[in-house]
């Protein structure tokens, strides 16, 4: 497989935690692959979303097909870090909740939309 020269994807310490990205672009090309391998979108949709050029979205799929285990193991990192993200979101909102849990403010009725306050 042939990997572009004329766009060179780079990896920077300081940019996006050091995976790989188009240069100059500050988008992952596991993110960008994975919209166009996996999600099934369109090479012109990724280009327009991103304010890329086909070239550009040409060798992030070049990378990313050539890459598979890399792109694989980035994917896996995200998907731990917003699970381990979302989780520490909950475990806030509920510590949240316990230190206010003598306010019971506005709630919703359970037939309807009419916000009603409890006394």
């Amino acid at each position: 497989m042939r990997i572009s020269v004329a766009i060179p994807v780079v990896s920077t310490p300081d940019v996006l935690g050091g995976k790989p990205r188009i240069e100059g672009i500050r988008v992952g090309v596991q993110q960008l692959g994975a919209l166009v391998r996996e999600h099934g979108w369109s090479t012109t949709a990724v280009a327009d979303e991103f304010d890329l050029t086909a070239d550009e979205i040409d060798a992030a799929l070049e990378y990313y097909d050539a890459n598979p285990d890399e792109m694989a193991a980035i994917a896996d990192e995200a998907a731990t870090t917003t699970a381990s993200d979302c989780a520490r979101r909950v475990a806030l909102r509920s510590n949240c909740q316990s230190r206010t849990s003598g306010y019971r403010g506005v709630q919703r009725q359970r037939t309807g939309d009419t916000p009603t306050r409890q006394v």
